[in-house]
């Protein structure tokens, strides 16, 4: 969107269409998202919009194939110390 000309209510949640598509919102946040995109037919268009070229993204890009050790050598490395991580 990034639009200059949005309603500056329109203009609060333009990050946050994307956010509540990829489910990264917190259950309130996402509430309130919904709450507007269900009043605001421009922001309903656009999500809309954008829910389909991710789809046509998703189902036309092909996957990465992952080696086989992928999962052992990532598995919990969030979690230990960034030196610990560091291969030499």
């Amino acid at each position: 969107m990034n639009d200059p000309t949005l309603p500056r209510a329109c203009a609060d949640y333009e990050h946050d269409l994307v956010d509540l598509h990829d489910g990264a919102l917190a259950p309130e946040q996402a509430r309130t998202v919904r709450l507007h995109v269900e009043r605001c037919a421009r922001c309903r268009a656009w999500v809309q919009t954008f829910a389909a070229l991710d789809a046509q993204l998703a189902a036309g890009l092909p996957r990465p194939a992952l080696s086989a050790n992928f999962r052992r050598a990532t598995s919990g490395a969030a979690d230990r110390p960034v030196e610990a991580r560091r291969t030499r």
